[in-house]
């Protein structure tokens, strides 16, 4: 049993302490999650942006308060084929 289990059974919510996509995925499978956690990742933390950049074209970021998940194949984002330089060998 996860906390998750024990919350919805006494009808209590729960709000996970993490962010990002992958998250909000597993976050909306609860039933007892109504809220999500939101890293604001700016400079001056006043503008949300992707978490991870410019590495996927479609990250989802919240308007208004609310965010939707797209309901595409696995979790939706894309990986910024054009934008990042996927060929170039890694540096150490």
């Amino acid at each position: 049993m996860n906390i998750h289990d024990m919350a919805a059974a006494k009808d209590v919510p729960v709000i996970p302490h993490s962010s990002g996509v992958y998250a909000f995925h597993h976050q909306v499978s609860f039933p007892n999650t109504p809220f999500a956690e939101f890293l604001m990742l700016s400079p001056k933390g006043d503008i949300a942006t992707p978490q991870f950049g410019a590495l996927f074209t479609n990250e989802p970021l919240p308007k208004n308060g609310q965010l939707y998940l797209s309901d595409a194949p696995g979790f939706g984002i894309d990986f910024n084929k054009t934008g990042l330089d996927l060929h170039r060998p890694f540096e150490i």
